[in-house]
């Protein structure tokens, strides 16, 4: 497993460090977020096949979620956001 911070971008050295542990671990294919492939795209083909993985985010219970969320909104309007 590799992690790299959100909104990363890839550069060579990231891709080649992913590749390298894949092949180091016998990896059938890298599995990323279709948010990350969207940014790894650009460097297909890569040794080892790239898989994307779909993620769903909820929340529960939604209450209290919906009311921090609410107080965030109103707080923010009132900084004139």
């Amino acid at each position: 497993t590799l992690a790299f911070p959100d909104h990363h971008r890839y550069g060579r050295r990231a891709v080649n460090q992913i590749q390298r542990a894949a092949r180091a671990v016998g990896a059938d294919a890298i599995v990323t977020t279709q948010k990350d492939f969207v940014r790894l795209e650009s460097w297909l083909p890569f040794d080892v096949p790239l898989a994307t993985l779909s993620l769903t985010v909820s929340v529960s219970p939604p209450g209290p979620f919906r009311a921090f969320l609410s107080d965030c909104l109103v707080a923010a309007r009132g900084r004139g956001a």
